[in-house]
């Protein structure tokens, strides 16, 4: 069996990356591959905290294997269909990586934890590899949904994210869809015809 090609679709808060992933989801569906769709691990851990809960490093180490093992499971469920799959992560490793940068740099009282946090975290993201990342830029207003929680640090882990990610593919303005397909489309040798 083929190895399923990896995409990530990455960016701050409220900047549409769950709305493009299940766009993403749909189309190639369409097109007869089987998807597995890594969710936003983070959100997940924080649905299941207590309202109000302060995140430090421990939650932000326990987010970025989360995404790591949620990513191993979907290749091994994509392993045993007939057809080549895709991964598609809504968010990465690189998540928690960016969010802990911010919270040590915005947030006075966030517990940073030893100063090897930084490290291991970035060891969680270079040990995932993607055949393409889309970085969603923060160009649609903000939307507060009880989770997201950092309107005016959104540009700071956009930049953030274009550093982790020097040869990823910024997402922007009104025809996302379109930019997004038009990547998966060349990655995947998806004809035009449908």
């Amino acid at each position: 069996m083929p190895d399923p090609v990896r995409i990530a679709v990455v960016g701050p808060e409220s900047s549409g990356k769950t709305t493009l992933v299940e766009y993403l989801r749909g189309w190639l569906t369409s097109h007869g591959l089987p998807v597995e769709v890594v969710a936003e691990q983070g959100r997940l851990l924080a649905e299941r905290l207590p309202a109000g809960h302060p995140w430090s490093y421990r939650e932000q180490l326990a987010t970025a294997r989360m995404h790591r093992g949620a990513e191993a499971a979907a290749e091994v469920v994509l392993r045993t269909k007939p057809n080549p799959g895709v991964l598609l992560a809504d968010g990465t490793s690189a998540t928690p990586l960016v969010w802990h940068l911010g919270a040590v740099r915005d947030r006075p009282g966030y517990e940073a934890g030893p100063p090897e946090v930084a490290e291991q975290l970035l060891t969680e993201v270079q040990a995932a590899d993607y055949d393409a990342v889309l970085i969603v830029a923060p160009d649609i207003p903000w939307r507060a949904d009880g989770i997201r929680d950092d309107p005016s640090g959104r540009q700071a882990a956009f930049e953030q994210y274009q550093v982790l990610f020097a040869d990823s593919v910024v997402i922007s303005g009104d025809d996302r869809e379109g930019q997004a397909t038009a990547v998966v489309r060349r990655l995947l040798s998806i004809s035009d015809t449908h």
